[in-house]
């Protein structure tokens, strides 16, 4: 009798564990992109999102340069600049919707991050003057030709 009673028992686990593996199968399919967030490309419609996006980081970089331009040097971290802006840490902020990260080298340069999906982003280096796409999953990325 208890032999029954352990084989049903891992009859009803098989069949749950199952409907679970489909479940998730399912719903990635269906909703993949969504929870990690689209791949772009460098075809037109991506890139005018992308440019969209760092569009919306104009005023983040004027408030550096203008940083820059007033003290010699850039900030150290981003609450030295508009108190407006909603800092996030030190070297984060969210401005317009997006999560944007900043690092400074010494004061000369400095680079800025924008996360557009669970792994991929928008990267700017203010020495080399470019923003890249970076997807994030170590595939190669491009460089966006558009100037904002």
């Amino acid at each position: 009798m208890k032999c029954m009673r352990i084989s049903s028992f891992f009859k009803g686990t098989l069949v749950t564990m199952l409907l679970l593996a489909v479940g998730a199968v399912i719903l990635l399919k269906v909703a993949g992109p969504a929870i990690g967030g689209g791949r772009y490309s460098n075809n037109p419609a991506d890139l005018r999102k992308l440019d969209s996006i760092r569009s919306d980081c104009l005023p983040v970089m004027s408030a550096l340069e203008d940083y820059h331009s007033k003290k010699g040097v850039y900030p150290r971290d981003l609450s030295q600049l508009n108190p407006s802006f909603q800092v996030l840490t030190a070297n984060a902020i969210q401005f317009e919707g997006h999560n944007i990260y900043y690092h400074s080298e010494s004061g000369v340069a400095f680079s800025l991050y924008i996360k557009v999906s669970w792994d991929a982003g928008l990267r700017y280096h203010s020495g080399e003057g470019e923003w890249a796409y970076d997807p994030g999953d170590g595939s190669e990325g491009f460089l966006l030709t558009q100037s904002p």
